[in-house]
């Protein structure tokens, strides 16, 4: 049993790949590190332009 787990989160999304979304996750992802945090970045489903492949 967990007790006071508190696991806050941020989704970021855009409509476009090349939008910025890395950029700012990681930009985020480092300032809250300096702030002490314990951080994860995860990524998921296909950012590759070239969908043919698939």
């Amino acid at each position: 049993m967990l007790n006071n787990c508190h696991c806050p989160a941020i989704i970021i999304s855009a409509s476009s790949s090349g939008s910025g979304k890395t950029t700012i996750t990681a930009a985020m992802a480092t300032y809250h590190r300096l702030q002490g945090k314990d951080v994860r970045v995860f990524k998921t489903g296909s950012d590759n332009p070239n969908k043919s492949q698939w």
